[in-house]
């Protein structure tokens, strides 16, 4: 035993226990704290190819900031089943994220003042 009187191998056991749960414990938070969502989002399509890329990169980078995306699929041009804002077609881009619960919210508040997104759609797939 060392001269302080403690087991030095004991001891640094209970502070490597003490570590572990706590790890274990902000896992299990940051895992109750975020989520999947699934967006889609439906542009103007007369913006042109480069404005529509632009806009899909502005989204993307917003996301990526913010969680991880897990897939994106871009539907291109398709025709809308009823006019929207006197627009007949839209470009759709379907995005898979994973993100806190706080920041969906923020990406909706992006969405509406943003005059080229016709409409758009924030879910969480299974709920």
């Amino acid at each position: 035993m060392p001269p302080c009187g403690f087991d030095l191998n004991l001891v640094s056991g209970v502070i490597l226990a003490a570590f572990a749960a706590t790890v274990q414990k902000e896992v299990l938070f940051m895992a109750i704290l975020t989520a999947k969502y699934e967006f889609i989002l439906i542009t103007k399509a007369d913006l042109g190819e480069e404005a529509t890329a632009t806009l899909i990169t502005k989204f993307k980078d917003l996301i990526s900031a913010n969680g991880t995306i897990d897939a994106i699929d871009e539907w291109g041009k398709r025709r809308l089943a009823y006019p929207i804002n006197n627009q007949l077609e839209g470009y759709y881009v379907q995005i898979n994220f994973t993100s806190g619960n706080d920041f969906p919210a923020e990406l909706d508040r992006q969405l509406m003042i943003n005059d080229a997104v016709l409409r758009s759609l924030i879910t969480r797939p299974g709920k």
